[in-house]
């Protein structure tokens, strides 16, 4: 799945090239949420029509996560955090939106999370006494935060690199999330 996002990615690069398109991080975003909501609203459409309380559960994930989401860049110090713009936001949203479709899934639909680097954390979380979405939430939120920082530019405007990690990144977290969201719709009854 990561290497045919990747190669759509690197394919509309270049036709971005030869169109001569300078704004290329907010198209490529554009484009993935087009693609997200044409690949999942084809998907529900010839698979039929899912739960209502599966829809309901994923709008709460959604809006969980856009929640976080403000609270984070709202609370961590810009000093502390990187300086993309909404690019760095998506990469943040993206993380935090496959935490709480994780959660979610394990906590109210009753799914089991199939990634076993995931599924550790989550279990050594409810070991240690902790909530496992809990810490998993917080992991990939400060995940997301080390990988902005790590990215940042400084005061000079981020280079091709540079975006082109950030949308990587943000595809690590949104691929998940976006698979998460689309296999309760189809897969639970």
């Amino acid at each position: 799945m990561y290497l045919v996002v990747g190669a759509l990615v690197a394919g509309l690069w270049v036709i971005f090239d030869l169109v001569e398109i300078q704004q290329r991080s907010r198209w490529t975003a554009g484009t993935g949420v087009l693609m997200a909501l044409v690949v999942g609203g084809g998907t529900v459409l010839t698979m039929g029509t899912p739960q209502p309380r599966v829809l309901v559960w994923n709008g709460v994930a959604v809006v969980l996560a856009v929640g976080v989401t403000l609270l984070v860049l709202r609370t961590v110090p810009s000093g502390h955090r990187a300086t993309h713009s909404w690019l760095g936001a998506w990469v943040l949203f993206a993380h935090v939106l496959d935490a709480t479709t994780t959660g979610i899934g394990l906590e109210k639909l009753g799914t089991t999370e199939r990634n076993p680097i995931s599924a550790a954390l989550i279990q050594m979380g409810e070991g240690a006494g902790v909530s496992g979405v809990v810490l998993f939430l917080f992991v990939k939120v400060a995940v997301a935060l080390l990988i902005l920082r790590a990215l940042d530019p400084g005061m000079n405007p981020a280079g091709r690199e540079t975006v082109a990690l950030l949308v990587v990144a943000a595809g690590a977290g949104l691929v998940p999330a976006i698979h998460n969201l689309t296999l309760f719709a189809l897969a639970i009854s």
